[in-house]
C-alpha cells in the first residue's frame, strides 16, 4: 500500500513503502497543496468503503464553502486528486447571521459523502454532482449549539448520526435523491435514547462469521455499549462495559492478529483499554506510569505500538498487554506527533513534531538484534 497524509495546512502527500530507503527524501510526492486560505476546523480525510481511495473536507474559514478532495487510482501505483468548492451561501441558515459550518464527523457511503452541518441537517454530496442535496435533521432540541453530530457509514447506502446528545438513528438514503431519506427500522419503535450524552463518535465492528455489524458508542458516564445491527437498521443493545476512567481517545477498532475485531479506548490519556466484544469484561489494561499517549496505537507485525509523549514507543503483546520488550525512545528533540503506522517489512513511519519523520526498524522496540538502516538504527526524512 501507499501511504497517504494530510498536513495541517490540508496539503496532501504520498510515501511509497517500496521506494528504495536512500530515495525515499527524493520520492515524497505532493498530490495536492496546502488549502489558500486557513480552514475554519481542522480538514479531515476520510477512507471510502471501498478500502481503495479517500475523501478529504474542508470548511473555509469565509464559510463560503467546502473544499473536498477525492483521491483515487489512475493506474500502477499512481493516484491522483481530483478537487471541488462546494458553496454554502445558497443553503437556508437558522439565523440571519449564522455562517453555516461544518460541525461533527462527515462519512462515506457507497453513494455519497454525508456532512452535517450547524444548521442542524445532514447533507449529502453525491460522486458526480456539485450540489448539495438535504437529508434529515440531526440536532436534538436541547442539543448545545456547539454540540456536534457524528455520523457512521453503516454499508451501502445506510448510515447512524447521533443528534448532539444522547440519541441514536440509523437511516437509508438512496442515491442522488433529495427527501427520499428514512429512517430505519420502517415497522418498529426507534431506538430509547440513552441515559447520558453520547461523547465521542461510534465506531462499525465489521461482520463475522458468528456475529452482524455492531455499534460500539460511549457515553458521558464512562460506560462503553455495543450494539447490535440488524438487517432491518435496528439497533439492539449486546453488552456494556465501564471504563473506570474518563475517555480522551477513541474508541476505535483493530484486527486481531488471531482474527475478529478488538476496540481500543485511551483513558484518562495515561492508560489503553482492550476490550474484546464477545467477552464481558476487557482484556486487559496498560498504563504509561506518567507520560500520555499520543494518538491511536496501531498492530505493526506482531505488536501494538504504542506511542508517548516522552518520546518513547512501546511494543505491546495485543494477547496479554504485557511489553514484548524494553521500548525504543527516541534520540532526537522532537518529539512525537502521532502514533507510528507500518512502513514496509519490519520498520514503522513515525511522525515528529518538528515536520520530520524516522523509519524505526520494529525490533528496536524488543531489544533484540536487528538490521540496520544505512548503519543507522534509524532513518530520518523531511
Amino acid at each position: 500500500p501507499l501511504l497517504v497524509a494530510l498536513d495541517q495546512g490540508g496539503g496532501l502527500f504520498v510515501l511509497d513503502p517500496q521506494q528504495p530507503l536512500d530515495k525515499l527524501r527524493s520520492t515524497r510526492r505532493s498530490l495536492a497543496p496546502a488549502l489558500e486560505e486557513d480552514p475554519l476546523v481542522p480538514p479531515q480525510l476520510l477512507p471510502a468503503a471501498d478500502g481503495h481511495s479517500a475523501y478529504e473536507i474542508a470548511a473555509l474559514r469565509d464559510g463560503q464553502g467546502l473544499i473536498v478532495r477525492h483521491i483515487g487510482w489512475t493506474g500502477a501505483r499512481e493516484l491522483r486528486v481530483q478537487e471541488r468548492k462546494v458553496p454554502l451561501l445558497a443553503l437556508p441558515a437558522l439565523g440571519r447571521n449564522e455562517m453555516l459550518t461544518l460541525l461533527g464527523s462527515p462519512a462515506v457511503t457507497d453513494s455519497q459523502l454525508l456532512i452535517p452541518l450547524s444548521d442542524g441537517n445532514i447533507w449529502g454530496l453525491p460522486w458526480d454532482a456539485d450540489e448539495l442535496l438535504q437529508g434529515p435533521g440531526w440536532r436534538d432540541n436541547r442539543t448545545a449549539v456547539i454540540a456536534p453530530c457524528y455520523v457512521l457509514a453503516l454499508g451501502g447506502d445506510r448510515f447512524l448520526s447521533t443528534n448532539g446528545n444522547n440519541g441514536l438513528s440509523v437511516w437509508e438514503w438512496p442515491p442522488g435523491k433529495e427527501s427520499s431519506w428514512q429512517l430505519l427500522p420502517k415497522e418498529s419503535e426507534p431506538l430509547k435514547p440513552l441515559e447520558y450524552p453520547i461523547v465521542a463518535p461510534p465506531v462499525l465492528l465489521p461482520v463475522e462469521a458468528d456475529h452482524p455489524s455492531r455499534v460500539a458508542v460511549a457515553d458521558a458516564s464512562g460506560v462503553l455499549r455495543l450494539f447490535a445491527l440488524k438487517p432491518d437498521g435496528s439497533l439492539h443493545p449486546e453488552r456494556t462495559w465501564n471504563l473506570k476512567g474518563n475517555l480522551t481517545a477513541g474508541p476505535f477498532v483493530q484486527a486481531a492478529p488471531e482474527g475478529g475485531w478488538r476496540i481500543g479506548c485511551i483513558l484518562d490519556r495515561r492508560r489503553l483499554l482492550w476490550i474484546d466484544p464477545t467477552k464481558a469484561a476487557p482484556l486487559w489494561s496498560y498504563s504509561t506510569d506518567g507520560p500520555a499517549i499520543l494518538g491511536r496505537p496501531q498492530l505493526i507485525e506482531d505488536m501494538l505500538v504504542v506511542a508517548l509523549q516522552s518520546g518513547r514507543y512501546v511494543g505491546i503483546d495485543p494477547n496479554t498487554g504485557r511489553p514484548k520488550g524494553p521500548g525504543y525512545t527516541l534520540r532526537t528533540s522532537a518529539a512525537p506527533a502521532a502514533a507510528p503506522m507500518p512502513f514496509g517489512l519490519g520498520r514503522m513511519f513515525v511522525p515528529l513534531s518538528d515536520g520530520t519523520a524516522l523509519l524505526l526498524s520494529v525490533e528496536l522496540l524488543k531489544g533484540t538484534n536487528h538490521k540496520r538502516v544505512n548503519g543507522n538504527t534509524e532513518k530520518k526524512t523531511k
